[in-house]
This record gives C-alpha cells, structure tokens and sequence, in this order.
C-alpha cells in the first residue's frame, strides 16, 4: 500500500468513526493488538474505476457500542437483534465510500456490493493482521480495530 493511502485510511476512519457514534480512534501497530474472543469481521467489495474490497475486524462490544451511539441510543439501552450487524454494515459503507472519494475523487463510477459481515475468527484476525494494506486501530482507547482496505489500483 502506497504512503498515500495509509494516510488516507488513517485520517478517513476516525473522522467517521467521530461523525457518525461520537467514537475516537487512533492508528495503533497491529502487532500490538489482541484478537477479541467475540467480534465481527465486515467486507465490502467495489467496482469500477478501480476494483478491490475493504474488511473492518472488531470485538463485538464496539460493535454494539458503535450501533448504539450510531443510533442515537441511551448509554446501557439493549440493541434489537441484528441492529449491531446492520451499522457494522453502514461503517463498511461510509468509511469505503469515503476511502473511495478521497483516493478516485468525486467524478468517479464504482460500484459497491452489499456488505457481508460475520463472525470473527483467531484465523481470520490474524490473517487481516498480517495481509498488505491492512491499517491498525485503537478506537475509544480498548476496542482493537483492524481495517483492510486493498484495490487492483494504486493500493
């Protein structure tokens, strides 16, 4: 990945992170991480002018605390079932899409796919850890957050 776009995950992330659940996250060395026992792994592939995929890899309580602050939610409030993984989809969706912008401009065609999200796995977190293009984060000071974001294109 090309120093440009590391500067560019590293400043797109949490500037949305901030906007949208009031979260604040800083650029952290993947090394350093743990893997969550719970999390969600998000992937979101895109088209067009450049074609390639980003993944977000979390612990399941930012997950939740990132819906509930998306949300509008009162501290402690439970989620409905399902709503964590909606906005964990809404984050792929928001952070790609503004990667995208920043890197192509705004006059570029590409096309997203719907975001996937499942479990996290040790497998999966270490792999992410360890592939080209993936970013490290430490989000509200506890929550380790790993972003992966490759394309055929000047990654």
């Amino acid at each position: 990945m090309d120093t440009e776009c590391c500067k560019t995950l590293e400043a797109v992330f949490p500037d949305v992170l901030q906007r949208v659940a009031f979260a604040f996250g800083e650029p952290a060395l993947a090394s350093e991480l743990t893997c969550p026992e719970e999390g969600l792994l998000g992937r979101i592939r895109f088209s067009g002018s450049s074609r390639g995929h980003m993944e977000i890899a979390a612990p399941a309580a930012f997950a939740g605390e990132f819906a509930s602050n998306a949300l509008g939610l009162e501290p402690g409030a439970m989620l409905e079932p399902g709503q964590a993984e909606d906005a964990w989809r809404e984050l792929l969706n928001i952070v790609c899409g503004n990667i995208l912008t920043d890197r192509a401009g705004e006059a570029a065609v590409l096309d997203l796919t719907p975001p996937e999200v499942e479990p996290l796995t040790l497998d999966s977190w270490l792999q992410l850890a360890k592939a080209g293009g993936t970013r490290a984060f430490i989000v509200d000071g506890q929550y380790s957050v790993l972003l992966n974001f490759h394309t055929d294109i000047g990654s």
